[in-house]
């Protein structure tokens, strides 16, 4: 499913790239020893992982996604937290394509003002991705390219961009589950605007009926159920009921910790003021 709006955008993607990488690459070096709560069980579960632990690395707690991209990183031998910023960085660059390939949709809109706008995004990214060990940087990513397939200009025609949305929408949840609201809510009325604005077209000679929106609304809820079903069956398999998250309730935002070495060599963590 290959995105014309993202191979759009790329010229203006690049220049926020190349100063994100540099900055980035040298944020998650600095940053190697930051962690928070969260941090901790993430590196946990990733380890578990990249030591064939399979069950024990599923958590209703803590999403999947960030854990399932570290863990090959700590498989092979890296540091837990070196891992998890590495992985965080690399997700940084995604949100940048992802929101490239948002404005690519804007297709009147300068090339300078896009690679303005990306620019822009680049301390947002290196905010998410350097600030703490958290899932909000690899959902964002998801997002920007959810966002981007809910914006195509034939989303109620095309099949490809109704899989692609129903696809994001999913990976987005197995960033961070708090998306499943989001897309639940978001999927209809995108859909809905779409078809409402084909309608008031006073060019479009045979505008989509309302039984097609329904029918690419379908699409895309369908799409998104079978991206999420394996991950959400086995978390109700292991906790005995349905679930989708435990997460809820205490998605409070984590303070981040540093880890510091006291004279006798052990470990301990203070808080970053």
């Amino acid at each position: 499913m290959g995105d014309p709006a993202a191979k759009r955008a790329m010229p203006a993607v690049l220049p926020a790239l190349m100063v994100y990488a540099v900055l980035a690459s040298i944020g998650a070096w600095t940053q190697r020893e930051q962690i928070n709560p969260d941090g901790v069980g993430y590196i946990q579960l990733a380890r578990a992982l990249g030591e064939g632990r399979v069950l024990y690395s599923v958590s209703a707690n803590l999403s999947p996604m960030i854990i399932w991209s570290a863990a090959p990183l700590t498989a092979a031998g890296m540091d837990g937290q070196l891992a998890m910023r590495v992985v965080q960085a690399v997700w940084g660059g995604v949100f940048l394509i992802g929101f490239g390939a948002l404005l690519g949709r804007f297709t009147t809109t300068p090339r300078s003002w896009k690679i303005v706008c990306l620019l822009c995004a680049v301390p947002v990214a290196l905010n998410w991705s350097l600030r703490y060990i958290s899932a909000d940087i690899a959902v964002a990513a998801c997002l920007a390219f959810y966002f981007s397939w809910c914006v195509h200009p034939r989303l109620i025609e095309t099949r490809s961009a109704q899989l692609a949305c129903g696809f994001w929408g999913g990976v987005a949840f197995l960033a961070k589950a708090s998306a499943l609201h989001f897309v639940l809510l978001s999927l209809p009325l995108a859909v809905m605007i779409r078809w409402w604005t084909r309608r008031r077209d006073a060019g479009e000679t045979t505008p989509p009926s309302g039984r097609r929106a329904v029918a690419a609304w379908a699409v895309c809820l369908l799409v998104f159920a079978v991206v999420i079903s394996p991950w959400v069956a086995t978390l109700s398999w292991k906790m005995g009921r349905l679930t989708f998250t435990t997460g809820w309730p205490a998605s409070m935002p984590s303070t981040p910790i540093r880890a510091r070495r006291n004279p006798s060599g052990s470990s301990c963590r203070s808080r970053d003021r």
